[in-house]
């Protein structure tokens, strides 16, 4: 179990740098005292399989440099999926920002 999971949660083992991190087998949750069940559907485990999930993520910044001041442009682009009964959910998301020329609490203007 990982930490900050509710009680019963479990995570799939994670492979990380040629060693395994968590010693869980299979997504499900258990209360106290209850059989284990998948937690998408109430249905008892095992019944309804849960595929593995992917995702990736990517993006990039440029820096704005004017006379007085720098301005970081950012964009970035990610595709996730997500458990769900039968076939995973899958995601779309695009992101831009822009950082503040002006300074910030406690900061002074250089």
């Amino acid at each position: 179990m990982w930490r900050g999971a509710p009680s019963g949660v479990e995570q799939p083992a994670v492979q990380h740098a040629g060693r395994e991190r968590h010693a869980v087998v299979q997504f499900s949750f258990q209360a106290e005292g209850e059989e284990r069940i998948n937690p998408l559907d109430g249905t008892p485990f095992g019944v309804n399989e849960v595929d593995d999930c992917w995702a990736v993520r990517t993006g990039t910044e440029y820096l704005w440099v004017l006379p007085k001041t720098e301005i970081p442009l950012r964009a970035g682009l990610s595709w996730e999926q997500r458990p769900a009964i039968g076939n995973p959910d899958q995601y779309w998301v695009s992101a831009s920002a822009a950082g503040s020329p002006w300074p910030g609490p406690g900061q002074t203007d250089p």
